[in-house]
């Protein structure tokens, strides 16, 4: 007699998942009376097939070539996308001539509308990640971009630029979201801040490889070529991203597995669904994923903190770059090519920035979880805020150097040596913040990201366009002592705040509520 033993365990989003319990007998009449490490017997066969737990599962204790393998693919697409928002900003009075654009607030919008899609594209790709995994959406917003950006190479007026400029950077901000999810996929909490770091190294240089190479090719060939080239980039990734970015949200694996468990043994009860079942089903994942992002900036405390200071930095960088070119060519008598080579330093400070305070946020993290006697497996992310403390601190020392040694036209190290120690501070606070953002929220990582991302690019792209009229009715010592002043209020509380009342805000904000309505992983 052939027992069917079945039980319905609920998923990450509280779909009903057929599974069956570790140790079963599956056919009483063979015999089978052995189970051991949850392998189970089938038929009186031992199929050493682990229900509860597969390695497969678990991203994390994959082969480290394999996991890299997926950073570095992620990493490339990550810096097509600020590569691609910067690469125009010398060639803006090139376009504007071209294509009958006025000087100012039109030739701003070549970037800021890009910039402004990163607010927008996150809240759909994070959510369906979660749905339908990491890779086929990562892969499926490339297409978007490429086709897009490649349409913007060959636009014949400003009205099929802008919007071909605002549609592709829907597409290339899916990184936003996913690609802190993956590293929150792949690796534990101790080495979550090398793995950031790592993952940052490429689109770190997009900032300030853009407009270099952007200055260049304009003044060489023309911008169009410049926008083909990505394209071209954009593609050959997609190439390998098909045959080398494997699915790694844990949540999408173990459905997976449960299905091919389900499918693979012909004795567990297997219970149709019809279309309609299946439609109002997915209607309703589909509801309370994309709303995910937006319910979680709204009611969740920590989200609104750590979105509001990435936010101001942003807008500060991206403020910072809309005049940076115009500096250099207007004020200091720089040529094109020359004036690009100052966005340079700017790389160089976030790349140390990422690293160091990436490695050393691992450091602090382990001695402190050490130092508490916190078990394994345990995981608090407040102790990721004690590095948010040094970039706060040092985000308005960069900008007071930048702002009056550019006001006082000195030598040109000196605004170069303030947009440094700019880059190393800003990458330091808003990659502490994506850890303590990841750390808090696990299932739901991607869509805590999206949310952060929505803040950010909106001051992303509204701060650029106040620029000029900061400028003239300032001047750039004061403009940036104003943003200083800001930017430091705000950077410094915020880590005193979450230090000391972190973990009750997040335990308050999800404490009455069930798992799936809480958005906390």
């Amino acid at each position: 007699m052939a027992l069917v033993l079945q039980r319905h365990d609920p998923d990450a989003n509280g779909n009903q998942v057929p599974s069956v319990s570790p140790g079963a007998c599956i056919n009483e009449s063979a015999g089978c009376e052995e189970s051991r490490n949850g392998e189970t017997c089938v038929n009186g066969r031992n199929n050493r097939r682990s229900i509860t737990t597969k390695a497969v599962d678990d991203p994390r204790t994959w082969p480290k070539s394999l996991k890299w393998t997926i950073i570095a693919i992620a990493s490339l697409f990550a810096l097509v996308t600020p590569l691609t928002a910067t690469t125009l900003a010398p060639a803006q009075p090139v376009i504007a001539t071209q294509l009958s654009m006025r000087e100012g607030i039109e030739t701003q919008l070549i970037t800021s509308l890009f910039v402004l899609s990163f607010a927008f594209g996150p809240l759909v790709w994070g959510p369906l990640s979660e749905i339908y995994g990491r890779s086929p959406i990562l892969r499926t917003a490339n297409c978007m971009f490429l086709v897009c950006n490649a349409i913007c190479a060959a636009s014949y007026n400003k009205a099929q630029l802008l919007l071909f400029r605002f549609l592709s950077g829907f597409g290339a901000s899916a990184t936003h979201a996913l690609g802190g999810a993956i590293v929150g996929d792949l690796f534990t909490n101790e080495n979550r801040g090398s793995a950031m770091a790592t993952f940052n190294l490429a689109p770190l240089l997009g900032p300030s490889l853009g407009p270099v190479i952007g200055a260049v090719m304009t003044d060489h060939v023309s911008w169009r070529w410049l926008l083909g080239v990505i394209s071209c980039l954009s593609a050959v990734l997609q190439v390998f991203a098909w045959s080398l970015l494997k699915e790694t949200n844990p949540v999408i694996l173990k459905r997976i597995a449960a299905d091919s468990d389900t499918n693979s043994n012909s004795q567990i009860e297997s219970r149709p669904v019809n279309g309609k079942q299946r439609q109002h089903r997915l209607r309703n994942e589909l509801s309370q994923a994309m709303s995910r992002p937006l319910r979680m900036l709204l009611t969740h405390p920590i989200i609104q903190i750590c979105a509001l200071n990435d936010a101001l930095t942003y807008g500060i960088f991206f403020l910072v770059l809309s005049t940076y070119s115009q500096l250099w060519t207007h004020e200091y008598g720089q040529s094109v090519t020359r004036a690009g080579l100052n966005y340079l330093f700017l790389g160089m400070g976030a790349f140390t920035g990422a690293q160091v305070a990436g490695r050393t946020s691992d450091r602090v993290y382990s001695y402190l979880k050490k130092r508490s006697g916190l078990a394994n497996g345990t995981e608090l992310p407040e102790y990721r805020i004690p590095m948010m403390i040094p970039g706060a601190i040092l985000v308005p020392v960069g900008l007071l150097i930048y702002g009056w040694s550019a006001e006082a036209h000195t030598m040109w190290l000196g605004p170069d040596v303030g947009i440094f120690i700019f880059g190393v501070a800003n990458i330091t606070l808003v990659q502490s913040m994506l850890l303590y953002i990841v750390g808090s929220y696990h299932n739901h990582a991607a869509s805590a990201l999206a949310a952060d991302v929505l803040l950010r690019s909106l001051f992303g792209f509204a701060l650029p366009l106040a620029a000029p009229s900061l400028l003239k009715s300032l001047g750039r010592g004061w403009e940036m002592t104003l943003l200083a002043a800001l930017a430091g209020t705000l950077g410094v509380s915020s880590p005193i705040v979450l230090w000391f009342h972190g973990r009750a805000i997040r335990e308050f904000s999800t404490g009455n509520k069930s798992h799936e309505d809480s958005d906390q992983g």
